[in-house]
């Protein structure tokens, strides 16, 4: 089946329309574009996966429990149904449209022109989804707490404005435009 809701067309299976109904996907996309100034004309496909050989099948990628969603180059997001996410992945259902916002950070970030970078791409999408800051040592939290770091001390625009004009990110680029941020703490991830 499918569904169209504000900016996109989901495909699901009849089981997950209680669940697909009750999320306000035109809040989710107004937020993450609003984040971006994105103003474009975007539709944005989501395709429920309802089990794990599909998510490796469309994903060509070793499937692990953490995992739960992915993008496309043809603005097309991949993520397990609310319906059978607890059951295959370790996130709740409750964190569907939170995956759903990180995800469409992901295209919105390549749609916004972005200099290509790993920690910013995934910083901002943790950012958006509302991931609180941690002690895992992963590219999500540290992208988290670098995003978090220069909006608090430098502000949205300004983030927005370095990743627009600054190509090829570099720990010394990251310094000279935000000289508060430890950029010493990022290293691992730039």
């Amino acid at each position: 089946m499918f569904m169209q809701k504000g900016n996109f067309i989901i495909k699901y299976d009849k089981k997950d329309e209680e669940d697909i109904s009750k999320i306000d996907f035109e809040r989710i996309f107004s937020e993450v574009a609003g984040f971006f100034g994105y103003k474009g004309k975007t539709v944005i496909k989501i395709y429920l996966i309802n089990s794990v050989e599909e998510y490796c099948f469309f994903s060509n990628q070793k499937f692990e429990r953490w995992m739960c969603a992915f993008t496309s180059i043809n603005n097309t997001i991949f993520v397990f149904s609310p319906r059978v996410i607890e059951a295959f992945t370790s996130h709740k259902k409750e964190e569907f449209p939170g995956i759903i916002k990180h995800e469409l950070s992901h295209l919105m970030y390549y749609h916004s022109g972005l200099s290509r970078s790993g920690i910013f791409d995934e910083g901002i999408a943790s950012f958006l989804k509302g991931n609180t800051v941690n002690n895992n040592d992963n590219i999500y939290n540290y992208g988290n707490m670098l995003v978090r770091s220069i909006i608090n001390d430098y502000g949205k625009a300004r983030l927005i404005a370095f990743l627009r004009k600054t190509k090829n990110i570099t720990k010394e680029k990251i310094a000279s435009n935000f000289p508060s941020i430890n950029i010493k703490k990022y290293e691992k991830y730039l």
